[in-house]
């Protein structure tokens, strides 16, 4: 059993490496990527923002009056504007250093 775990271990990396090994992602550099990765980030960052209006909204609406509800859905509405705000802040941020970057080269 021990010699047939030593085998896998030495043969298995030798077939992938015969092969040669493939990039996986469509990207060439790690800047790409990484604006990939960033990309995502927002998107998601985005749907999260829209369900979190909608939640906001349905506060609101079974607050129905009472003050310590509305002072709740008021609270959450303000912090799903500022994070969308950040998320607003972080892609204009990226998208400016990636132009300062590009005009250096």
């Amino acid at each position: 059993m021990k010699n047939f775990f030593l085998l896998t271990l030495f043969l298995i990396p030798s077939v992938l490496f015969a092969q040669g090994l493939q990039n996986p992602l469509t990207v060439g550099s790690i800047e790409e990527f990484l604006l990939l990765i960033f990309q995502v980030i927002v998107q998601v960052g985005a749907i999260v923002l829209v369900f979190m209006l909608v939640f906001v909204g349905f506060k609101f609406v079974t607050a129905q009056g009472v003050e310590k509800k509305l002072t709740e859905a008021k609270s959450a509405l303000m912090w799903t504007v500022i994070g969308g705000l950040v998320l607003l802040g972080a892609q204009t941020i990226a998208m400016v250093i990636q132009a300062t970057v590009n005009s250096l080269r």
